[in-house]
């Protein structure tokens, strides 16, 4: 059932990942403290623990998924997981399917001491859970069809967002959770241009494999126009923010260079490192975004 060293089962977890829904989560947090004025530990890292649970499942559900239908090979595939045969695709999909049980078990105790009603926060639990899975895993297997971009863009961000902010308590009126998913678009903006910068590298080898993605869609010219939409979105977004609420939310800005060279790097064609770098950029600006949330009342 299980093979493969400790290295291997990490590596598996795609735990460099993690930052894409931990900052939205954490963001949740901080927000709730802010509006509240109250700190529940044990609550904030159920929450949190939820969330890497559900995320480390999809990453478990994605690698099975490309390797069993051949996306995946060993001379494209960025996760080596099962193309190097570090584990075997049986103790991936068990590994998947032990950290979804994992996060219904956490969910049952936040349930528990949890102020929110049940009923709105698994609305929230089990949608993220579903994006997960059905991102690859049929019936739906939505990342195959096009529509992987969208649910990377809900569920980094607003909705990762929104379940941690209702679990610690946050206020229960439909204005302020539109405020609390609109802050969280700039990490979704962030987490979908590492999508999409993947999804255009490996334009060629979809459209033979006959995966419809954005990229595909939209060609190499539009594709560049739309990353760099969605690198520099969360500049402007914090431009408004810091003329509107503080002059703190220029901190991010020190990371403004870094985004000027992943477009160069993008525009000259240079692919092949390009996710990661993006990735890298992108839990930059949301680890110095974040905590200002602490300090200034939106």
């Amino acid at each position: 059932m299980f093979s493969g060293n400790m290295e291997a089962y990490v590596l598996a977890l795609r735990p460099w990942t993690y930052g894409q829904s931990a900052l939205p989560a954490l963001l949740g947090i901080c927000m709730s403290y802010s509006d509240t004025g109250v700190f529940q530990p044990m609550t904030a890292v159920l929450a949190f623990l939820i969330v890497l649970s559900v995320h480390s499942a999809g990453n478990l559900v994605n690698t099975y998924e490309d390797y069993v239908r051949g996306i995946d090979s060993s001379d494209s595939a960025d996760d080596r997981t099962l193309v190097d045969r570090c584990l075997t695709a049986e103790t991936v999909q068990y590994m998947g399917t032990g950290f979804y049980v994992m996060g219904l078990l956490l969910f049952g105790g936040l349930c528990l001491i949890s102020s929110t009603s049940p009923i709105l926060l698994s609305f929230m639990f089990f949608g993220g859970l579903s994006g997960s899975f059905l991102y690859t895993r049929e019936p739906a297997a939505l990342k195959y069809i096009g529509w992987g971009d969208l649910v990377v863009v809900v569920t980094f961000g607003p909705l990762t967002t929104l379940f941690s902010y209702m679990a610690l308590g946050g206020a229960m009126y439909l204005t302020r959770w539109l405020q609390i998913v609109t802050l969280a678009l700039p990490m979704a903006f962030a987490t979908e241009a590492v999508l999409h910068s993947n999804n255009t590298r490996d334009m060629e080898q979809d459209r033979k494999r006959k995966i419809a993605t954005l990229a595909l869609l939209l060609g190499r010219g539009w594709s560049y126009v739309w990353y760099c939409l969605l690198i520099f979105m969360p500049y402007a977004f914090i431009t408004v923010l810091s003329a509107w609420f503080s002059g703190l939310f220029i901190v991010p800005f020190v990371t403004l260079p870094m985004a000027f060279s992943l477009e160069k790097k993008f525009r000259l064609g240079d692919l092949k490192s390009l996710p990661r770098e993006t990735g890298k950029v992108g839990m930059m600006f949301s680890a110095l975004y974040v905590p200002l949330f602490l300090f200034v009342q939106i």
